[in-house]
C-alpha cells in the first residue's frame, strides 16, 4: 500500500489489526502499531481497540492491557476488547475487575460485556460465578440470551461436566431459546 504511495488511515489499520490477530501475526501486527505512532492514529478508540484485540489474539495480554491503560477515554469497545482478551485466557477474575473498575467511572457493560464474562466464568467451571453474573446481568437490563447459555453449556462440556450440560440445556429450552 504504501510501496504505491497510498497512506494507511484509520479505517485500514483496524482491519488490518485484526487480520494480524485472526492468523497470530504478531511480528506484522507490531509493525502496524509503528505505523500507528507514525500518522498519529494512537488515539483513535477503533484503532487502540484493534491493537488490544489483536495483542490478546497473539497471547500477548500484558501488551494488549498496556495499550488498554494508555487510552486516555476508554469506551465500550476497548473495554470489550479487554474482557475479551482476558477471558480468552482464563483470566476471568480479572475481566470482571476490569468491568467494574469500569462501571464506578460511568461506562456501562452491555450484552457482549455480560456474555463474555459468561463465557470466561464457564470456561473455568465457576458455575457460583456464572449464576451470580446471570443475576448480575439481568439487575443491569439484559436478559441472558441464546449466547449466554450457549457459553454455560460449552464452559461444562469443557470441563467434562455432560449431565449439567444437557441439564441445562433443557433450561435454555425451558425459556424459550432454541440452537440455531
Amino acid at each position: 500500500m504504501q510501496e504505491q504511495g497510498l497512506r494507511p488511515n484509520e479505517f485500514v489499520i483496524p482491519s488490518t489489526l485484526k487480520a494480524c490477530g485472526r492468523v497470530s501475526d504478531r511480528e506484522t501486527g507490531e509493525k502496524i502499531q509503528s505505523v500507528v505512532l507514525k500518522c498519529s492514529f494512537e488515539s483513535d478508540g477503533f484503532v487502540r481497540s484493534a491493537l488490544i484485540d489483536m495483542y490478546s489474539r497473539c497471547d500477548l495480554i500484558e501488551k494488549a492491557r498496556r495499550v488498554y491503560d494508555a487510552m486516555v477515554e476508554k469506551d465500550l469497545v476497548a473495554l470489550n476488547a479487554m474482557v475479551s482478551g482476558y477471558a480468552q485466557h482464563g483470566f476471568a477474575k480479572e475481566a470482571l475487575d476490569l468491568v467494574e473498575k469500569m462501571q464506578a467511572l460511568g461506562v456501562k457493560p452491555n450484552a457482549v460485556t455480560w456474555n463474555t464474562l459468561i463465557a470466561g466464568f464457564s470456561q473455568k467451571g465457576d458455575e457460583v460465578m456464572v449464576s451470580e453474573l446471570f443475576n448480575l446481568m439481568r439487575s443491569n437490563g439484559f436478559e441472558p440470551d441464546v449466547f449466554s447459555w450457549t457459553s454455560v453449556i460449552s464452559g461444562f462440556v469443557q470441563n467434562f461436566r455432560n449431565e449439567e450440560a444437557f441439564a441445562t440445556f433443557g433450561k435454555l429450552l425451558d425459556h424459550g431459546f432454541y440452537p440455531n
